[in-house]
């Protein structure tokens, strides 16, 4: 396993519309690079979207690659 450390590969994405759901995340930051993991965080008892998430990419310069695009 040569990935490198996941905080070089994650990235906090704010400011989500409240309708942004998992799918919609990965098929927006995608187009950036292979990502190996995406998640919209979500409130415990409602279940509503808390409006941000984050996503990881399998390499670093795929991030470099999002920021920019931003």
């Amino acid at each position: 396993d040569n990935m490198e450390p996941e905080q070089f590969r994650k990235v906090f994405i704010g400011g989500l519309n409240y309708k942004t759901d998992d799918d919609t995340l990965k098929s927006y930051f995608e187009k950036y690079g292979d990502l190996v993991d995406y998640v919209v965080m979500k409130d415990g008892q409602s279940g509503r979207s808390r409006g941000f998430g984050f996503v990881t990419y399998s390499h670093s310069s795929m991030v470099d690659e999002l920021m920019k695009n931003r």
